[in-house]
């Protein structure tokens, strides 16, 4: 897991240069209301396969998975005093990790059942997942880590969906998550 923070934590650097986006409140996700927007029933209950059915979500081996993933907060000091949110994952495609679409609005940030806001997910062909955003951005804070839930999703170039990684988010001492 360390190296995945390592590794993590330089492709977020090389990552955040390149796609600083989020959307807040309703955002990309279009329910001010706290209603989650991703559908992932991929399955139909009036589908019966063994008859020449067929289903009406995605191929289960066609759909990415996340294997891991850590959110972490911590006090940015260099500078003026900031304090960060990270997340690091690992994804894989059955398709291969090339297939997982490099950027993605895929992670959000619940509070009870009221969504406070979404933002951009960065991913490498390697497979590894990273955000980052500033406790003031959304009002997501440092204090009250252990109180948000951040539900992970990642989509490949298909349009297929994983399900929701759910993670729950804690203090951390730096950038690596330690």
């Amino acid at each position: 897991m360390k190296d995945l923070y390592q590794t993590s934590f330089i492709h977020l650097a090389l990552m955040t240069l390149l796609a600083c986006t989020n959307s807040s409140e309703t955002g990309d996700s279009g329910h001010a209301d706290g209603q989650q927007s991703i559908d992932t029933n991929t399955s139909s209950p009036d589908t019966d396969d063994h008859q020449g059915g067929g289903s009406q979500g995605p191929d289960p081996n066609e759909v990415p998975r996340i294997l891991n993933g850590d959110v972490w907060c911590y006090e940015h000091n260099t500078g003026e005093v900031r304090y960060i949110w990270t997340m690091a994952a690992q994804a894989t495609d059955p398709q291969g990790e090339q297939s997982i679409q490099p950027l993605y609005d895929g992670l959000t940030v619940w509070q009870g059942a009221g969504l406070l806001a979404t933002y951009t997910v960065v991913c490498s062909d390697l497979g590894i997942c990273t955000a980052s955003f500033e406790e003031v951005e959304n009002n997501v804070l440092c204090a009250s880590a252990t109180s948000y839930r951040f539900e992970l999703e990642i989509i490949d170039d298909d349009g297929n969906p994983s399900a929701p990684f759910e993670m729950t988010g804690r203090i951390g001492s730096d950038a690596s998550g330690r």
